[in-house]
């Protein structure tokens, strides 16, 4: 997307705001869209996070156990998702994280950036988090009902054939 748009005199930039030619930068955008489904009130959060974020994103470092501890799982294996459930203000949630890999464009973008805090990416390299932090209440309350409603027609079944034995052995 970035070489096209830019081939159309538009800037794809960390600093987009504010300028009629110009794009935010996939992680810009990923971020925001994050905000704004955090915003929304569902209880779900979305994240990207790295342990080398730009100067401009001090709030885009890992924070807590889960994002230190998914970080070092998909650096050593980021073809498979890690998750976990917590408890969090009384709510079971679902944390899953996802690599986000280093592409060609974003290396030479990266490695050549003045304030880029870290400029030897190789492509394929795990530059950071994608996390869906979510609340798991309403599937488990509607699962657990499900599962009621099941047992209950297996045991009125199976009391309804039992009863079916014995007035037939009768």
């Amino acid at each position: 997307v970035i070489a096209k748009v830019s081939r159309h005199g538009i800037e794809v930039t960390h600093d987009y705001q504010g300028k009629d030619a110009a794009i935010p930068l996939p992680a810009n955008l990923t971020i925001e869209l994050g905000r704004r489904i955090k915003a929304r009130g569902s209880g779900m959060n979305i994240r990207l996070y790295s342990d080398y974020p730009f100067p401009w994103r001090k709030d885009n470092g890992p924070r807590d156990a889960f994002e230190h501890d998914a970080l070092n799982a998909l650096r050593k294996d980021p073809s498979q998702a890690y998750f976990r459930f917590e408890e969090y203000e009384g709510q079971t949630m679902l944390r899953y994280a996802v690599a986000d890999r280093m592409v060609a464009p974003c290396v030479e973008c990266h490695n050549s950036h003045p304030a880029s805090p870290k400029k030897d990416w190789k492509e394929g390299d795990v530059r950071g988090v994608l996390e869906v932090f979510r609340p798991i209440t309403n599937f488990a309350a509607t699962a657990k009902s499900s599962q009621r409603k099941g047992f209950a027609l297996i045991g009125s079944v199976a009391f309804l054939g039992l009863a079916g034995v014995g007035l037939f052995s009768r």
